[in-house]
């Protein structure tokens, strides 16, 4: 699961290449390859280090959590208090449900102005 999971969140990333991604964390390309085929497993560190460059988080790696981590940095402050708002109405409580849910309240919204 570890290394499938790296190897989607690397493909998902902006980082092109295997060597791009082996050079962030100091470890040879054939050893990246190793980390994302299943061969081997990066060290507590490299996981770390690699959580942080993918952006997803440990817990979604190790498959103890079952969704990425968002990536929220480009957000602006107006859809950051969105997203505040929709965990205090409890809308973010099934993650599955969000997406038709945010869409959902979106059109209400609109309908409103």
């Amino acid at each position: 699961m570890i290394a499938e999971r790296l190897r989607e969140a690397f493909e998902n990333s902006d980082i092109h290449t295997q060597y791009t991604l082996a050079s962030k964390i100091n470890v040879s390309p054939s050893t990246m390859t190793r980390f994302l085929n299943g061969d081997s497993k990066p060290s507590i560190e490299q996981l770390g280090m690699l959580c942080s460059i993918l952006k997803v988080s440990s817990d979604y790696v190790l498959g103890i959590g079952e969704f990425a981590a968002p990536d929220i940095q480009h957000l602006n402050v107006d859809e950051l208090t969105y997203i505040k708002d929709l965990i205090k109405a409890d809308i973010l409580a099934k993650p599955e449900d969000f997406k038709w849910r945010a869409l959902e309240k979106l059109a209400l919204e609109d309908g409103k102005s």
